[in-house]
Formats: structure tokens, C-alpha cells, sequence
């Protein structure tokens, strides 16, 4: 890392990372070993999960009076979000792209101030920062992932742009050896469910399907040694979590991220957590599609027979089974099982989930169409 910070002329980077990941991943020791001096560098802790358009405004202002060099995202989802997006509105969004986000924030101002601003900026600043993002987990497909995702008031938006990936991303097994079980096996959910996505997505093609089946596989494998603590498993996981989160790229997420980002927009729920109660209904749910609901281009009955190769890759005969098999494991790994152990316990509670809880995006890409009274009936049963 510090060869690199040398190799790229880095001395004046922006951090972005919550207090805790500054605090749990030693990437001080990192910097004192470089030629960045203390006084050069800036730590922003200005953000949450999901990031909203509020916090990138504010990130964006922060970043203009101060003209870093350099991008360096510690932790998870959040800051490698908002490092991507950051680098995408000042150096990289069009003038309308950038006025379509200004008019969100400020619908009722008469100037476009932050429009100005960006262009003032360009103006005076030329060298584009490059992004190192340093995952504090293996789950998040951030770091590898030319997509974003940010709230706007209750919906969550997401901006696909080639040029938002990182120019480095690091994953070691170490900073998630400093992570509880639970919170081991929570990321490993996320990337059990990165792989299966991949797999059902009605954008997937042949080659993507076969590196998700590829990594699904590995995950199951390697996980319960990774939750025990074997770095081997470890460094299992982290890679075949990167090859899942890169196949997915290009063919999108699907019903189980779509409604996992309202658990925790909402409801504040841990992001793997949510999955791990999500994904096994999410497998038979898409399993009993027929040829009315079915939104993937190969048909029903090739979905159907893609959820059963999920299943024999899961190490079961049947999506039935298959959803078994992952419940087991989230029973062993001592995660939430039902909705209500999320803290989701009414109807009103799922009604709001379901009503605010689509990204029209991700709805599309899900094999089965994702349909208010169907979704009802399956969350109904997670309680």
C-alpha cells in the first residue's frame, strides 16, 4: 500500500471512514510509513448507511474548499459509496446530470448553486483524484462495483457508471478477523446472496452465471471455517466474494438487495442480517413463478430449472431444501431468523416496507415479478 501511495504521488488524500473503521483498521501505521505528512491528510466521518443526496452535497463542498489529490475509502458500503459518487459529481457527471441533483436537494432555489460550484471547480482544478477503497469486510461489492446507491428522501437511487470504479481495491482477511462472528457470517450472507442474484438476474449472461455459480459454491464451502475464525477460509471468502460482486456488476441486483436496502434504510437493519432473514424465501418465492409473472427473457421454465441448479450448488435437491440448508446455517452462525427478530413485528410494519421498498431497477431485474399482495404473503410468513 505504501509503494502505491509513492507510485501515484498521493500527499494530500481525503479519508473517508466512520470513527469506528478508522478506528479498528490500522491504516494510520499505513499512512506514518508514506511520505504523507499528518497535517496533509483529512479524515470525513460526514456520513451514514445507505448514504443520502445530503450527506454527497455536503461531502462535495468539503472536497471543494480543500482540493485533495486522492480518495481513500475505509469500511464498508457507506464510504466507498460516497467516495465513488463524490468523484462522479465533481469530475465526471454531465451539467444536467448535475443540475437533476441539485433540483432534488433545493427544489424551491432560484440559482443553481451547487451547478456553479462544480463548474467554478473544474475550472480551477484539473487532476482527477484516483480512489483507493480499503473494505473493512469481504460482503461489500462496493469496491469492485461500477454502481452506487444513495437515498433521496425514502427512495434509494442508483447511479451505474463505469468510471466510478476504484482504482484499487484492497480486501484483507485481517480486518475481518477483527469482526465478530455474527458479523462474519452476516457478510458472508451478503455475498451468498451476491452470487445467487447473479445467477437468477434477468440481466445475467451465460459467463456471469457461471462465475456466481462458481463463487456461490466456494461460499457455502468456506464459510462455517471463516465464522470459526480459519484465515485460510478467510481468504476463500474474500475472493470468491469479489467474483461474485463483479459478476453481478454487470448483470444488477434483484429482490432480496432491493428490499434489504429498505431493512436497513428503514428499520436500521444490519445489512447481511437482512439477508440472511430474506434470501431463503426469496428462493422459493422466485422458484414459484409461472409464465404470467415471469420477467426474465428465458422463460419460466428456465428459471425454475436455474433456482434447482442454486439449490445443488447449496448442496440441496430442492429450492425448498436449498432454503432449509441456508437457514440452518444462519441458525448455527447465531443470526436473526425471523422479521421480528429485526425488530419488524407488524403489518404496518411490512405494509411500509413493501410500499417504499422498491427500486424500480432491481424490481426489474428479479426473475419473478415482484408483486405487492405475492410479497405481503411471503413476509407475512417471516414473521
Amino acid at each position: 500500500m505504501v509503494q502505491v501511495l509513492e507510485q501515484w504521488r498521493i500527499g494530500k488524500p481525503l479519508i473517508l471512514s466512520s470513527q469506528k473503521a478508522w478506528d479498528m483498521i490500522p491504516f494510520k501505521q499505513v499512512l506514518s510509513n508514506s511520505k504523507i505528512r499528518t497535517q496533509n491528510y483529512r479524515l470525513y466521518s460526514g456520513f451514514t448507511y445507505p448514504v443520502t443526496n445530503v450527506e454527497i452535497e455536503a461531502a462535495m463542498k468539503y472536497y471543494m474548499e480543500r482540493d485533495f489529490d486522492s480518495i481513500i475509502c475505509l469500511g464498508r458500503e457507506g464510504a466507498i459509496d460516497l467516495g465513488k459518487m463524490l468523484r462522479h459529481y465533481l469530475f465526471d457527471a454531465d451539467d444536467d446530470e448535475i443540475y437533476l441533483f441539485e433540483s432534488f436537494l433545493h427544489p424551491d432555489a432560484e440559482d443553481d448553486i451547487i451547478t456553479s460550484q462544480i463548474k467554478a471547480f473544474r475550472n480551477r482544478v484539473s487532476r482527477r483524484p484516483k480512489i483507493i477503497a480499503v473494505s473493512s469486510g469481504f460482503g461489500s461489492g462496493a469496491a469492485v462495483s461500477s454502481r452506487s446507491y444513495y437515498l433521496r428522501g425514502r427512495k434509494m437511487c442508483e447511479l451505474v457508471d463505469e468510471q466510478m470504479v476504484p482504482e484499487l481495491a484492497c480486501f484483507d482477511p485481517f480486518f475481518s478477523s477483527l469482526q465478530s462472528p455474527s458479523q462474519i457470517a452476516g457478510e458472508g450472507f451478503d455475498s451468498i446472496s451476491h452470487a445467487v442474484e447473479g445467477m437468477w438476474s434477468a440481466k445475467a449472461d451465460d459467463q456471469s452465471i457461471a462465475l456466481s455459480r462458481k463463487s456461490l459454491g466456494r461460499l457455502i464451502n468456506a464459510l462455517p471455517e471463516a465464522v470459526e475464525g480459519s484465515n485460510d477460509a478467510l481468504l476463500e471468502i474474500a475472493d470468491s466474494s469479489i467474483q461474485a460482486a463483479k459478476s453481478l456488476d454487470g448483470s444488477g441486483l434483484t429482490g432480496p438487495h432491493a428490499l434489504t436496502f429498505y431493512l436497513t434504510s428503514l428499520f436500521r437493519v444490519p445489512h447481511g442480517m437482512g439477508l440472511a432473514v430474506l434470501l431463503p424465501a426469496f428462493i422459493e418465492y422466485n422458484y414459484s413463478l409461472d409464465d404470467d409473472d415471469c420477467q426474465h427473457p428465458r422463460g419460466a421454465a428456465w428459471v425454475r430449472k436455474n433456482i434447482l441448479d442454486i439449490s445443488h450448488v447449496i448442496g440441496e435437491d430442492t429450492p425448498r431444501e436449498a432454503g432449509a440448508r441456508l437457514m440452518s446455517l444462519r441458525k448455527r452462525f447465531g443470526l436473526p431468523g425471523t422479521l421480528h427478530d429485526l425488530g419488524i413485528s407488524t403489518r404496518d410494519d411490512i405494509h411500509r416496507l413493501i410500499d417504499v421498498g422498491f427500486n424500480p431497477r432491481q424490481a426489474r431485474n428479479n426473475p419473478r415479478r415482484l408483486q405487492s399482495e405475492s410479497l405481503k404473503r411471503m413476509l407475512y410468513g417471516l414473521r
